[in-house]
């Protein structure tokens, strides 16, 4: 794989759903298709069956599961042609498709996931999951691509939302701790640190017990450790 887009394949990424151990997330999946063949074509039901084959091809690369989640999610957009939610997911799915290529190819699907979620959002700017989505890629991009201040500026709205008006992050199945993590992330890749350590420390006070917490926890004290 090329060297340039390791970082973008260090998942988890995406929401809680993609802390779930493999097998958890089949068993979602069957469950989801069983949904399917009562709701034949339901929108909903489809962007998260795709959603959950493309968590799933990121950590096997296997065709197969790319496969799936293309095919669901196409689905979702033909029955749902705005459904942002779907277009973003595809976005992210020409990512991972670029972790199974090598050299300009896979340089070229990266950039391809991103226009499409900057295009998603273009048109969307006020979903939150997809800017979600988009500041967890960005994130994972090489510096030298000029994507960290997207994720930062995605990351820096989602919590002035959510703050703004809480019920959103249950609208939009995001993570308030998640979204923390990642804010101090992209602050501390700014030499930020103080402002990294507040959002670490308010992810470990919203999500006590999760795992978001106790990475943004692992943060901290590596912080601390660094600084002394």
């Amino acid at each position: 794989m090329n060297r340039l887009l390791v970082l973008l394949f260090v998942l988890p990424l995406i929401g809680q759903e993609v802390l779930a151990q493999s097998g958890g997330r089949m068993s979602r999946i069957a469950r989801l298709r069983e949904l399917l063949a009562v709701h034949p074509g339901n929108a909903q039901i489809l962007v998260r069956l795709g959603g959950q084959y493309v968590l799933e091809a990121s950590e096997t690369e296997r065709s197969e599961d790319l496969n799936w989640a293309r095919r669901y999610l196409l689905a979702a957009t033909a029955s749902d042609p705005g459904m942002s939610e779907a277009r973003g997911w595809l976005g992210v799915l020409r990512c991972v498709e670029a972790k199974c290529q090598d050299g300009p190819s896979a340089k070229s699907l990266a950039l391809e996931g991103l226009k499409e979620l900057d295009g998603v959002i273009g048109r969307d700017p006020a979903h939150l999951k997809v800017r979600l989505m988009r500041a967890e890629v960005c994130l994972r991009m090489p510096r030298e691509w000029g994507r960290l201040q997207t994720a930062l500026d995605d990351l820096t709205a989602i919590e002035l939302a959510v703050r703004r008006k809480p019920e959103l992050a249950k609208q939009f199945s995001v993570d308030v701790p998640e979204i923390y993590l990642n804010l101090g992330v992209a602050q501390h890749a700014f030499g930020e640190l103080d402002a990294a350590r507040r959002s670490w420390t308010l992810a470990c006070r919203t999500g006590s017990g999760t795992r978001f917490a106790q990475q943004a926890a692992r943060l901290l004290r590596k912080t601390e450790a660094s600084v002394r």
